[in-house]
């Protein structure tokens, strides 16, 4: 064989070996980001499950805050499982319990005439769910009532 035939034989054997181990490695990606959502889904479950136990008996304003960040943290693992199906019932139920848990906390700030908090709280749960018009009301007032 010529040294030019050579070389190009052995040019093509490496570009078909990196394939081969490119797409082992693609394999290997794909697995350990499912494994990752798998674990996001489990862990959103259990925060879900402690958020909303927690919800039916928060009252005083620091069990509030606990509950809220349990739900942090729920919303947490559904941004690392991101958007599928297979979660969206619990998407429903975290959205849903946090607007609930954050209005009562804006609710408590604007009884205490901490109007930056409350309005801190209505934003939070509008980054969350932008069509929640009960937040959207509350928000709208907030500067209302600090002009006064």
């Amino acid at each position: 064989m010529s040294k030019a035939a050579t070389t190009i034989l052995c040019l093509v054997i490496a570009v078909s070996a990196v394939c081969s181990v490119t797409a082992q490695s693609v394999d290997q990606l794909s697995n350990r980001e499912k494994a990752i959502r798998e674990e996001a889904v489990i862990a959103l479950r259990i925060k879900l499950e402690q958020a909303e136990s927690s919800r039916n008996e928060a009252k005083a304003r620091d069990e509030l805050l606990k509950t809220a960040l349990l739900y942090e943290e729920a919303v947490n693992h559904l941004n690392k499982v991101g958007p599928i199906a297979a979660v969206e019932a619990e998407r429903q139920r975290t959205v849903e319990g946090m607007a609930e848990i954050r209005l009562k906390l804006a609710d408590k700030f604007q009884k205490a005439q901490k109007f930056y908090e409350a309005d801190q709280e209505a934003v939070r749960i509008l980054k969350l769910d932008p069509s929640n018009e009960a937040v959207s009301y509350t928000h709208l007032t907030l500067p209302t009532i600090c002009s006064v």
